[in-house]
């Protein structure tokens, strides 16, 4: 077994981090962060500091025993030794940290993989679950109206596909993305609970999944020809549908994409990513 750091969740559902020798002995464990990315971060913090001695604080504990703590530039304690016997164990500890740090292995197999996609889209499985539970009317309505206002710009843009070839494309290529984009708020309304029924993991897991594919589906937006093709009578509307389908969940950052595709420009981006999702966790 390599030298790693590995992550993983302690049981009060923090993140930590551990930096193990290749014969299993764990040589240090981080302090307990609220989020993956803010641990992967400590450790990264880790490699940079650990290889200076100057960053290694040497401690005696109250009962006779040896650790030490390894600091970051602003005195942070980003990590803490395991307890010693002896203070030369301890600093033959401190010097197989500096020599082994900076090319430890990476692995947080024990971590759900959960967690990291929903630090993808910005959202908790509280928020989604308090939009399926506390807001179910309110998701399910908005749900059914935007997949109402979809099918009308669909139909207006399916009846002004001109009959050149060579002018086709644009106009089809639009028709696919917004048929695409309405199969996934069709797919998100199915999954809200009938009332009474309670949401299940199921439910989260799959309004998690279908959002994670909603925003990779941004990135097919036939851009430009987006003002050519979207009347601008649809592009606030389109705006709209996408930006509130994203609040409902907690992840405002689709109207933003959307915006910068129909209107080329990044006012509307910036307006839209300073929307804050309220309500729920």
């Amino acid at each position: 077994m390599a030298r790693k750091f590995e992550l993983y969740k302690d049981k009060a559902g923090e993140f930590r981090f551990r930096l193990k020798a290749a014969n299993g002995q764990v040589i240090l464990v981080s302090e307990g962060y609220t989020s993956r990315s803010r641990a992967t971060n400590g450790i990264d913090s880790v490699r940079r500091n650990a290889t200076d001695e100057a960053r290694f604080e040497k401690v005696e504990t109250v009962n006779g025993k040896w650790r030490f703590n390894v600091r970051a530039s602003n005195g942070q304690v980003i990590g803490t030794s395991e307890t010693y016997e002896s203070a030369s164990a301890r600093d033959d500890a401190i010097a197989w940290v500096m020599k082994n740090v900076p090319d430890a292995d990476f692995e947080a197999q024990s971590v759900d993989d959960r967690e990291a996609e929903y630090e993808a889209l910005g959202t908790t499985q509280g928020r989604i679950e308090w939009s399926l539970e506390e807001a179910r009317e309110d998701t399910q309505a908005f749900l059914l109206s935007a997949l109402g206002c979809l099918d009308k710009i669909i139909e207006s843009t399916e009846r002004k596909i001109p009959n050149d070839p060579e002018r086709r494309k644009p106009w089809e290529d639009e028709l696919t993305f917004l048929r695409t984009a309405r199969s996934h708020i069709e797919k998100l309304e199915s999954l809200v609970p009938d009332e009474g029924a309670g949401v299940s993991q199921a439910d989260v897991d799959g309004v998690r999944s279908t959002l994670l594919e909603y925003k990779k589906h941004f990135s097919s937006w036939p851009k430009e020809h987006a003002k050519e093709v979207t009347d601008s009578v649809w592009r606030g509307g389109l705006i709209a549908i996408f930006t509130g389908v994203g609040l409902l969940f907690g992840v405002p950052q689709f109207g933003a994409m959307i915006g910068s595709a129909l209107f080329g420009g990044e006012k509307i981006v910036k307006v839209v990513q300073r929307i804050k999702p309220g309500g729920g966790g």
